[in-house]
């Protein structure tokens, strides 16, 4: 039976290790402008393909197409599975796992990790649509061009914006008829001590996260505030 990390681990990891540091564990790079360029990997590549970009955390082949974060890269270049990579990950930061646990429909209550997929695959969409938004996203989309990140890209990374906003997802996912314990499990929502939810992430660019299929598991929040303790 398969497995999964919480959210937070997955972000935790991610957040902890430099991309650029694992692609120069496993291959020689050269910094060009902003960005780092070396012989792809995946490929029989003569003329350096593979760029890695610090800012945005990411790896694209312009020959072969390979491309994703730091999980992705240490899957196609070790041939590990998603749970795999992140145990990679971890231990390479100096991270503790916790005992991993089963799928949550084996919990009484719980979401099946298919409907969990979905709902966070929604989410991605709702909050790529609020970054293009003419009136909501103005703020974020400047934020985004400020960090050297075209429009172009913002889209083809699925980056997305939360609203500063504590029931903005919640609303739109109640209209659409998603279970509010779907959205716990999730971790789309917090339950308040008191009784009712409230949105996860607000006045934040979302950066989905990708398991080996393209399925979104995660999501790592940028503020938009450039305080360092964010």
């Amino acid at each position: 039976m398969s497995v999964r990390f919480d959210n937070n681990i997955v972000v935790r990891i991610q957040q902890a290790t430099d991309i650029v540091e694992v692609v120069s564990e496993h291959l020689s790079l050269d910094r060009k402008g902003k960005e780092f360029v070396g012989l792809c990997p995946f490929h029989a590549d003569h003329k350096p393909s593979m760029y890695v970009n610090p800012a945005k955390q990411i790896f694209k082949c312009f020959a072969c197409g390979a491309g994703g974060d730091v999980f992705k890269f240490i899957q196609l270049r070790e041939g590990l599975t998603f749970p795999q990579a992140i145990e990679r990950l971890a231990e390479r930061a100096g991270i503790q796992l916790p005992q991993r646990s089963r799928p949550r429909q084996a919990e009484a209550g719980g979401s099946d990790p298919a409907q969990i997929a979905r709902a966070n695959a929604w989410a991605q969409k709702f909050w790529q649509k609020q970054l293009f938004d003419e009136q909501t996203g103005a703020d974020a989309r400047k934020y985004v061009a400020s960090r050297q990140i075209s429009a172009d890209t913002a889209g083809e990374w699925g980056i997305g914006f939360a609203a500063e906003s504590w029931d903005n997802l919640l609303k739109a996912a109640r209209a659409k008829g998603i279970a509010d314990r779907l959205l716990i499990d999730s971790g789309l929502a917090v339950l308040r001590e008191q009784g009712g939810l409230y949105d996860k992430f607000r006045n934040r660019l979302m950066f989905p996260i990708f398991d080996v299929t393209g399925r979104v598991i995660a999501f790592g929040g940028r503020t938009l505030a450039d305080d360092p303790a964010e």
